[in-house]
């Protein structure tokens, strides 16, 4: 199975001081067709106006990434203290038990954009925690950088309670990755510029805010192909 979503195809949710992409039904958009793709259950990406001060969300049993692609964004749950995410900044929620959470926008001229994934748990009723780390452009540049992990790939990344890798990249023009054959499902997500992937006999051209899945135990190509600067991305390998 390979299928492409466009940014177009997103919905569209708009508060004034937050402003929503979903890639899967949530919240009062409801597809039944587009309800998840294996254990990832939301991905959305949301821009925070200045001042913007979100409300509490309880929620249990989901891991829920949240990563900061412009401005800052203030996290703020029921575990400790809020804490003020940057640009390139990483964050991982297990809810377990019950947490309540929010995003907000502290700065009183810049807005901010962050993306969010929640994924199923391996198991209900774990204990709530949270954790979080930076990183710079040049740590991903031109490789699939993990992230976020529970496989126990790689010491530094944050672990997840979830059998599945969030590797995030930035590809110069001309530039190949590859995902090796196996039989797990593969999402990508352009988060700027343009990507070009090929499985197999497909080949599938994204543009920004573009996505893909992909669940074939065929070998995945990548290439940045913007036609100026760079092609940031993020691809989550999942069972």
């Amino acid at each position: 199975m390979i299928k492409k979503q466009t940014s177009e195809e997103r919905h569209t949710s708009d508060l004034g001081s937050i402003q929503s992409e979903y890639s899967f039904s949530f919240s009062e958009y409801e597809d039944a067709g587009n309800e998840h793709f294996g254990c990832l259950l939301v991905h959305n990406d949301c821009t925070l106006m200045p001042e913007h001060f979100g409300k509490d969300w309880p929620n249990h049993d989901l891991e829920i990434v949240t990563m900061v692609i412009e401005g800052k964004v203030r996290y703020t749950d029921s575990l400790g203290p809020a804490e003020d995410l940057p640009k390139g900044a990483i964050h991982v929620l297990t809810a377990g038990t019950g947490v309540t959470h929010s995003e907000s926008n502290p700065s009183e001229r810049e807005q901010a954009r962050y993306l969010q994934f929640w994924f199923l748990p391996v198991k209900q009723g774990l204990k709530s925690r949270r954790q979080s780390l930076t990183i710079r452009k040049e740590q991903r540049f031109n490789q699939l950088f993990p992230v976020v992990s529970g496989r126990g790939e790689d010491p530094y990344s944050l672990p997840i309670a979830q059998d599945l890798t969030l590797y995030t990249s930035v590809l110069e023009t001309s530039r190949e990755l590859e995902i090796s054959a196996r039989d797990r499902r593969i999402y990508i997500f352009v988060v700027s510029g343009n990507l070009k992937v090929e499985c197999g006999e497909e080949i599938l051209e994204l543009a920004e805010g573009d996505s893909a899945k992909i669940h074939e135990p065929l070998p995945i190509k990548l290439t940045g192909t913007a036609s100026e600067g760079l092609t940031e991305l993020l691809v989550v390998d999942m069972p």
